[in-house]
């Protein structure tokens, strides 16, 4: 009936870089940096379930371009300020549970860095 906490946190933060060197947070498509804390709850991890789902299902070896392409694609065309790189930071935090939550190591990897052509 219960289910066992998660050894650990998975979260991710997609971050544009405009010719004028602002930050603008590409998954949630705002413009202002974004966030690489760790979110309150779980399901405001990512956008949607099919996000998240996407984001660590995915082969960002094979495919990653190709979404790097695609975001580049979407922005430039509707946008004053053109989009130059995309950058995917995937983050995880081991769930040590014997410990206060504030010493739990966070680590980051990035899976794209993207220039937009």
């Amino acid at each position: 009936m219960f289910k066992a906490p998660s050894p650990y946190s998975l979260w991710a933060a997609v971050e544009g870089r405009l010719a004028n060197n602002q930050s603008v947070d590409l998954l949630y498509h705002r413009a202002i940096p974004p966030s690489y804390a760790i979110p309150t709850l779980g399901v405001e991890a990512f956008p949607n379930l099919r996000w998240g789902q996407a984001f660590f299902l995915y082969d960002w070896n094979k495919y990653g371009q190709v979404y790097g392409q695609a975001v580049c694609n979407q922005w430039n065309p509707f946008h004053d300020i053109r989009l130059n790189q995309v950058i995917v930071t995937l983050f995880r935090q081991d769930n040590l549970l014997d410990k206060p939550k504030e010493i739990w190591p966070v680590s980051k990897k990035y899976f794209l860095n993207y220039t937009c052509h």
